[in-house]
């Protein structure tokens, strides 16, 4: 899924009302459907460029030039998709936080509050908290 708005792309700025619309990536979006298939394949792990690549049927370089292409880089689709994931699950009464983290693909709860904090402005908590509302 395509991440729009604000903090689509880099998390630039805290996000402390929630305000993140995710919408389809269309046909012609290459970044949006890598960005969606990093998203299925990162429930637990970060997934590498090969498997990504492979997925797509094209080599590695392929897959790097045709990111490089649109002036982005995987690690930051990467990035995007585990926040996605966070961002849907923090939500999750049935979820603790450490949980969310290891499903968004982090090996530790402090890198994962971290990546959070700067995605959004606030603590997974905070953010989960403030949804309540």
């Amino acid at each position: 899924m395509l991440l729009t708005g604000l903090h689509a792309f880099g998390g630039h700025g805290p996000d402390p009302l929630g305000q993140i619309k995710l919408a389809p990536p269309r046909a012609d979006d290459f970044a949006g459907r890598v960005r969606e298939a990093v998203v299925k394949l990162s429930a637990g792990t970060s997934p590498t460029l090969w498997q990504i690549a492979r997925s797509f049927h094209m080599t590695s370089r392929t897959l790097q030039r045709r990111l490089s292409e649109e002036k982005l880089s995987f690690r930051r689709l990467v990035d995007d998709g585990r926040r996605e994931l966070a961002i849907r699950h923090v939500v999750r009464d049935d979820l603790s936080i450490a949980e969310v983290g290891q499903l968004a693909g982090f090996d530790s709860a402090t890198s994962f509050h971290r990546a959070f904090r700067r995605w959004t402005g606030v603590t997974p908590a905070r953010y989960r908290e403030s949804q309540k509302k």
